[in-house]
């Protein structure tokens, strides 16, 4: 248990030493990785269900949308930016998040969480809306 009083050394002595960069580099790497192989993962998810493509890249549905008014010239780069960044920062904050001691569920829940949101503004853009 912490307090507010608590040096910062007591607190490290408390919640001992952070885990080494290189235990917990391996989701940046995966993210890597799976950066290599996204457009062809765009492609299958696409084949198998247009919602699981939808839930596992909603953010590169998102920048092709006609309604966020992304008219530069580069507005088409966009998505292919996002579709290959998407993994490695992924990764990057699963790093940070178990650098910081957090179990790998609370990291993986933060991630669902982030398609989650994404996943709803999609929805609420592409279902119809009565009046």
């Amino acid at each position: 248990m912490l307090h507010p009083f608590d040096h910062a050394q007591d607190v490290l002595e408390k919640r001992g030493a952070p885990p080494k960069y290189s235990s917990v580099i391996w989701p940046l790497l995966m993210g890597l990785a799976l950066a290599l192989i996204a457009p062809k993962l765009v492609e299958m998810t696409g084949e198998i269900d247009p919602w699981l493509q939808r839930a596992a890249f909603p953010y590169v549905l998102l920048a092709q949308r006609p309604e966020f008014g992304l008219n530069w010239e580069f507005s088409g780069y966009l998505p292919r930016v996002i579709l290959f960044a998407q993994f490695p920062l992924e990764g990057l904050l699963t790093v940070f998040n178990l650098r910081r001691r957090f179990p790998l569920w609370v990291a993986i829940g933060q991630l669902i969480v982030i398609h989650l949101l994404g996943l709803f503004v999609l929805f609420l853009l592409i279902v119809p809306h009565g009046r």
